[in-house]
């Protein structure tokens, strides 16, 4: 019983340890357009509240909480569209059937 319990201990310290970093919050930086206009990963992930400039009426962001593009994005965050349709496309998931 002791060793399947050592061994259990085990096993779960080294799932933890590659588990690690999977799900970790990017680093901001790299959504400001100001550092990389590039925008070079998904722009969806990126937070759209990040203190990267004006907030704009006419610039969309996606709001992944609720799975839905809404107004007043930041125009230097990655997460920030010129149009809503552009973010629709590229953000907005399909319903599960």
């Amino acid at each position: 019983m002791a060793r399947r319990n050592t061994l259990f201990i085990l096993l779960l310290a080294i799932f933890i340890v590659l588990q690690q970093g999977t799900n970790a919050v990017p680093e901001p930086e790299r959504c400001n357009r100001q550092v990389r206009p590039a925008c070079d990963e998904n722009p969806c992930t990126c937070d759209p509240r990040s203190n990267f400039g004006e907030q704009y009426a006419n610039v969309f962001f996606y709001n992944a909480t609720i799975n839905k593009c809404q107004p007043q994005g930041e125009a230097q965050n990655c997460n920030g569209f010129g149009e809503e349709d552009l973010c629709n496309r590229l953000c907005v998931r399909a319903a599960a059937a």
